[in-house]
C-alpha cells in the first residue's frame, strides 16, 4: 500500500499544480494549453478524489478501532466497532475503486470502433444468430453509455 500511498500523493501534487496553474489568467492566451490542462486535471480528478476517500476512511477505522480500545462503556465500544467495520469496507471499496483508476490506460480507449456483423454459412439460422448478436452488442453499448450508429444493413427476406 505504500507503493499507491506514495503514487497518489505525486498525483495529488500534479493535479494541485494544474489548479494554480488553470488559476493563471496567462494561460488562457493559448487555447491548446488550457484544452491539455483541463484535460489532463479532468484525467486525474476521479484518481485524486478516490484517493482522499480511501484515505479519510481508513483514518476514521483507524481512529474508531482506537477509540474502542480505549472506551470503557460498552456502548460506545460496540458503536466504535461496528464504525470501524463500516469504515474499512467503505475503505476496501475505495481502495479497490483506486486500483482499477490507476491502472495505465490505453491511448486508444477514447476512439471510434467500427464492428462488423456477417451472418456467413448457414442460412435464415445464421442470419438469426447475426440479428441476435448484434442486439446483444447494442444493448451492451447502451449500457455502457456508448453511443451506437448503424452505417448500412443487409436484412433477408
Amino acid at each position: 500500500m505504500a507503493g499507491i500511498e506514495e503514487r497518489l500523493q505525486a498525483l495529488a501534487s500534479r493535479y494541485h499544480e494544474l489548479e494554480t496553474e488553470l488559476a493563471r489568467p496567462e494561460v488562457y492566451q493559448d487555447h491548446g494549453q488550457v484544452q491539455r490542462l483541463s484535460q489532463e486535471q479532468a484525467k486525474l480528478r476521479d484518481v485524486v478524489e478516490t484517493g482522499r476517500r480511501w484515505q479519510d476512511a481508513e483514518r476514521a477505522a483507524r481512529e474508531a478501532a482506537e477509540m474502542a480500545q480505549h472506551e470503557r462503556d460498552p456502548e460506545v465500544v460496540a458503536l466504535a466497532e461496528d464504525e470501524e467495520r463500516t469504515q474499512r469496507a467503505a475503505a476496501a471499496g475505495a481502495y479497490e475503486q483506486l486500483r482499477a483508476l490507476l491502472l495505465p490506460t490505453d491511448p486508444n480507449d477514447d476512439r471510434d470502433v467500427v464492428v462488423e456483423i456477417r451472418a456467413g454459412t448457414g442460412g435464415d439460422e445464421a442470419a438469426l444468430f447475426a440479428a441476435d448478436l448484434f442486439r446483444m452488442y447494442a444493448r451492451y453499448a447502451e449500457r455502457q453509455r456508448w453511443g451506437t450508429e448503424v452505417i448500412d444493413t443487409n436484412e433477408t427476406a
